[in-house]
């Protein structure tokens, strides 16, 4: 009898371990990330795909612990207190659910678990047997959402069974417009043509200007950091050979707009609206002159192949 009364003891002290264990295993619900596979490669973030590789394990050995606490909450309930054991087993298993929601108890579930989660998978990727055991599935995070603007550049370089190149083109410049500055796509001061303000538009100044194949001049005083006005082909039309040559300084208009070179093109053609112009001069911090940039070099590079030309 007495031993009765011990075994009896022993087996409800364990059905009640078994009912907090099975509570803080269904309370046990380790966070994925949010992060799209693609985002995490890009960031360098190694540690958290190897989890994520390895989390379909730690759900798997989840679902098998869950099974082998009811199996022996059924046996320690029926050996306790026989049939009335069982019903309190199944009724616990009803009630676990619940209580597992609440926050404190998810809450302790989950430190607990975060403290043994460096051990298990390790533990999981050393035995390559429990995949095969436990039916693990290969879980990496899926890229159904857009979380950066590389992602989408990458989306858009892929699909090429879906857009032309031309298509493709014009969507990448688009996608990184906002973010290229004067000094990406201006004409470098080397490769300037200017006039100067004093220098006559002859027939043969006139000739050289259009075989240029520019529209516009930036006209300078001495030197391009000494720029006084903005010389178009369209101011040259009244000009003849038949008239007296005028100085470029007569013929330009005098409106110069800059712009520093570190500047995104959106506000390079906010200027050009503004103003209603065709061309800026691009300075650096001290204000020298370093490049020039139309209306044209922005439209390229929104546009890519399709700007205007």
């Amino acid at each position: 009898m007495y031993y009765g009364n011990y075994m009896t003891i022993v087996l409800a002290i364990l059905w009640l371990l078994l009912a907090a264990v099975l509570v803080l295993l269904l309370a046990m619900r380790p966070e994925r990330t949010r992060q799209s596979h693609f985002e995490l490669k890009r960031l360098g973030g190694d540690a958290v795909l190897r989890r994520e590789r390895l989390l379909g394990g730690v759900y798997a050995v989840r679902q098998v612990g869950i099974g082998i606490v009811l199996l022996c909450l059924l046996l320690a309930g029926l050996g306790a207190w026989k049939g009335k054991g069982v019903l309190a087993s199944f009724v616990l298993w009803l009630l676990a659910g619940l209580v597992a929601r609440l926050s404190f108890v998810r809450r302790q579930a989950l430190q607990l678990y975060m403290a043994a989660e460096p051990t298990l998978l390790a533990v999981l990727e050393r035995a390559p047997v429990l995949a095969k055991l436990f039916g693990m599935s290969d879980h990496t995070p899926r890229d159904h959402r857009l979380e950066s603007r590389e992602q989408l550049a990458h989306l858009i370089e892929t699909a090429g069974h879906i857009l032309s190149s031309e298509q493709q083109t014009m969507l990448l410049h688009g996608l990184a417009w906002h973010e290229t500055t004067a000094m990406q796509v201006m004409t470098p001061a080397a490769d300037i043509v200017s006039i100067k303000n004093r220098e006559l538009l002859g027939p043969l100044v006139l000739d050289d200007l259009h075989r240029s194949g520019h529209s516009r001049f930036p006209v300078i005083r001495s030197s391009l950091n000494t720029v006084v006005g903005i010389l178009a082909i369209t101011d040259l039309l009244d000009i003849t050979s038949g008239k007296s040559s005028e100085t470029a300084e007569k013929a330009m208009s005098p409106q110069v707009l800059k712009i520093e070179s570190d500047k995104p093109l959106p506000h390079a053609l906010e200027l050009l609206q503004k103003s209603h112009q065709h061309m800026l001069i691009v300075v650096d911090d001290t204000g020298d002159t370093v490049g020039l940039l139309t209306l044209t070099d922005i439209s390229r590079s929104l546009f890519g192949k399709t700007g205007v030309e």
